[in-house]
């Protein structure tokens, strides 16, 4: 009776197993969320609402849903509304190819001066498609 429980538990174990990595190989890459965060010397730090103009360099954040190598992903700086008459403007698109290590990609932005003050936004784009866009503020 003991190794008929022990069997039962062991074979629920592996089904349970089995389908959860089904599940995950099967369900379509995408993202999961995007924010903006303070550079900490190089490395990703606290997330903001609004970046401090005087922060030469920060960081979209790309987060999603799973590993998967090969996939292209883009991030377009816009500024939306900031000081100098600037208006939708394209400030920069950077790119990356996802790789099987990690489900975060991030995107460092940076100016060797001080940002112009207004609203931007960061949209982000999947294999070319616009999938997200986060909104914030530089002050």
């Amino acid at each position: 009776m003991r190794f008929t429980h022990s069997f039962i538990l062991f074979v629920f174990t592996f089904i349970m197993y089995a389908c959860n990595s089904t599940k995950e190989t099967t369900q379509a890459l995408a993202i999961s969320e995007v924010y903006i965060a303070k550079d900490k010397e190089g490395q990703v730090g606290e997330k903001l609402a609004v970046v401090p103009a005087t922060d030469n360099t920060f960081h979209c954040v790309v987060q999603l849903n799973k590993k998967e190598a090969g996939a292209k992903l883009v991030a377009t700086l816009i500024a939306v509304e900031a000081e100098g008459g600037f208006e939708n403007y394209e400030v920069r698109a950077l790119e990356a190819i996802t790789d099987s290590l990690s489900q975060q990609v991030v995107f460092p932005f940076s100016l060797a001066r001080p940002w112009q003050k207004g609203t931007y936004k960061c949209d982000i784009q999947l294999n070319e498609k616009t999938t997200t866009t986060v909104n914030f503020s530089i002050q």
